[in-house]
């Protein structure tokens, strides 16, 4: 079982992020600003996540990380 989830959107606070989803294993590309708010309103559970990629380090990829 196998599926990808969008999270958030491109807007002027925030940026989208890509969640996938596989048997035992989450995968997180970029954390926009944004991403921790959008998890909470769907019900995404941030500490099942065990990669975080970035495709840059720029502020608009990294500004939903803790601490960021």
């Amino acid at each position: 079982k196998i599926f990808a989830q969008i999270i958030g959107g491109s807007t002027l606070d925030s940026s989208p992020s890509v969640l996938l989803f596989f048997d035992n294993k989450r995968y997180l590309f970029n954390c926009g600003e944004g991403t921790q708010r959008f998890c909470t309103e769907y019900k995404v559970r941030l500490t099942k996540i065990g990669t975080i990629f970035l495709t840059r380090l720029a502020w608009e990829n990294i500004g939903g990380l803790p601490g960021a």
